[in-house]
């Protein structure tokens, strides 16, 4: 095996927007919020192999744009100044890109997520005790997981692959005295 070389140049670029409504309904009591942001994630990635100490006779260079329009709605209701519940489903990403170990490998997609949370915030007896809980759960397409693996001009390398889909689902509850 040689010895392997590489250099990433990644550039970022984003557009994020929220705002918030309190419908003249239900005495002012709900409010909606709304977000959307749009991603372009650029990179690329050079890779040498030295062999025997001679210059690089293997080189890859790759560049790949990622783009993504993720979004956020959130309705929030009070049924008192100090009880309030809420409903959420947002949408993330995380963008792709390329090992640089795995010397010329394909580049690995961006991951997605679909987040749905409901929940209840209180702050109760003159706001002493704080009792809060929220349900969650998050589906993923194309998780990003980090594999080992042995490449024949690098040795033992570790590679971002993606597995199809994932599901983290769960509660919290908080109880602050």
């Amino acid at each position: 095996a040689g010895r392997l070389a590489y250099q990433g140049h990644t550039r970022s670029y984003a557009l994020f927007g929220q705002a918030s409504y309190t419908p003249p309904i239900l005495n002012d009591n709900l409010e909606l919020t709304g977000g959307i942001r749009y991603t372009i994630d650029k990179k690329r990635l050079s890779t040498q192999i030295y062999k025997n100490g001679l210059p690089p006779p293997i080189a890859s260079d790759q560049g790949k744009a990622f783009r993504n329009t993720s979004f956020n709605i959130t309705a929030n209701y009070k049924f008192t100044p100090t009880v309030s519940a809420y409903a959420r489903f947002g949408t993330g990403y995380r963008s792709g890109g390329y090992s640089p170990r795995a010397f010329d490998g394909a580049a690995y997609n961006p991951e997605k997520a679909k987040v749905y949370e409901f929940g209840i915030k209180s702050e109760l007896f003159d706001r002493r005790v704080r009792a809060n809980l929220a349900v969650f759960r998050t589906d993923y397409s194309n998780l990003q997981i980090t594999q080992p693996g042995f490449s024949n001009d690098a040795g033992l390398v570790n590679t971002v692959v993606n597995e199809s889909k994932a599901r983290y689902q769960g509660f919290e509850f908080e109880l602050p005295a």
